[in-house]
C-alpha cells in the first residue's frame, strides 16, 4: 500500500513538473497593445511597429508600419474568403513576434461556430512575410502562446478530449493541426 502511495505521488509530482515547464516555455501572449474596433483590430509591438487586419471583400486583410512614424503599408490580402456572414479577429505578439486568429464562416446564424480557421504568424522585422494555415470545418483556435524566445508559437483549443494545437517554429513554420477528434 505504502508503495502505491509513493508512486502514485511520484506521478502527481511529475505530471506537476512538466505542467509548470510547459507554462515556463509557452508563457501568455502579450496583448497589450492591443486595440479592437468593430471588425477590425490593431496590435502594437517592440519599436512602434503595429499590425492591423480587418475583413473587407475579398477577404482576411492586414496593414503595417514598420515603426513608429513611418507610413502604413498598403492593404494586402492574407486569405481569400469572398463573402462572410460571421468572423472574428485576434492579434497577439511576443518578442519581435505577432500572431493572429482569424476565424470566418459563410451563412452562420447568431452563436454558432466558424467554418474555417485561419492562423498566421511573422516576424515584427519583417511583415511583408507571413505564414498563413487554413483549417476547415473547424471551430476556430482560442489561445495563442509563445515561447519565451518567441520563435515557437502554439495556437491552442479546448475540446472534451483534450485541447487541439497547431504549431509554428520559425525555421520550418506551421506543422499539421492536431485536432483531438
Amino acid at each position: 500500500m505504502r508503495m502505491k502511495v509513493l508512486l502514485t505521488g511520484a506521478v502527481v509530482l511529475l505530471v506537476a513538473a512538466l505542467t509548470a515547464g510547459w507554462y515556463l516555455r509557452f508563457g501568455k501572449a502579450d496583448v497589450k497593445g492591443l486595440t479592437v474596433t468593430g471588425d477590425r483590430v490593431r496590435i502594437t509591438g517592440t519599436e512602434g511597429r503595429r499590425v492591423a487586419l480587418h475583413y473587407g471583400e475579398e477577404g482576411l486583410v492586414e496593414r503595417h508600419r514598420a515603426a513608429r512614424g513611418a507610413p502604413w503599408s498598403e492593404p494586402r490580402v492574407l486569405y481569400r474568403t469572398g463573402e462572410y456572414d460571421c468572423q472574428s479577429l485576434t492579434l497577439a505578439t511576443h518578442e519581435d513576434t505577432v500572431a493572429a486568429i482569424a476565424d470566418f464562416g459563410y451563412g452562420c446564424p447568431a452563436g454558432s461556430p466558424p467554418d474555417y480557421s485561419i492562423a498566421a504568424v511573422a516576424s515584427l522585422d519583417d511583415l511583408d512575410d507571413w505564414d498563413v494555415k487554413t483549417v476547415e470545418g473547424f471551430d476556430g483556435w482560442e489561445h495563442v502562446r509563445f515561447s519565451a524566445e518567441g520563435d515557437h508559437v502554439r495556437f491552442l483549443y479546448p475540446t472534451l478530449d483534450g485541447t487541439a494545437t497547431l504549431s509554428w517554429r520559425s525555421f520550418w513554420g506551421f506543422s499539421e493541426p492536431d485536432l483531438n477528434r
